[in-house]
């Protein structure tokens, strides 16, 4: 919702003339857009205004998440997960290539998607709590 009123209102009035430019602008309606998800986001996951406001302070204030302590540690086992992907992706951007399918020899690719599998699974997030949708 956020994309279709804010877009026309203030990225289709922007006319910029470099590529480099273009791209700028690009990425930076893409890194606002990723944040208003997340705010949505945490809209869905709060059951009140005072604990929306509460967990976004704790958030963007104290870098720490509510269950497992500080967040600065977590970045490197986020990194872990991200950075295979965000190679992928730069691959594709790349090559121009839409399919999501590395050229190489079927049973490397095999490996290697086995190796992504296997390290989700190992270190991916341990544990389970219940979490029920619309709870309002």
């Amino acid at each position: 919702v956020a994309y279709a009123i804010l877009k026309p209102a203030l990225f289709d009035k922007i006319k910029l003339k470099s590529q480099a430019a273009k791209a700028l602008w690009t990425l930076l309606g893409i890194i606002f857009f990723f944040h208003i998800n997340l705010i949505a986001f945490l809209l869905f996951r709060s059951q009140s205004l005072h604990q929306f406001i509460q967990m976004g302070t704790e958030i963007l204030m104290h870098l720490t998440t509510p269950v497992n302590g500080p967040l600065i540690p977590k970045i490197g086992r986020v990194a872990f997960f991200v950075l295979p992907m965000l190679v992928l992706e730069t691959f594709r951007f790349v090559t121009n290539e839409l399919k999501f399918r590395i050229p190489i020899h079927w049973f490397f690719r095999g490996i290697f998607y086995f190796v992504i599998m296997f390290l989700t699974i190992t270190f991916g997030m341990g544990g389970s709590h219940e979490f029920i949708y619309f709870q309002f």
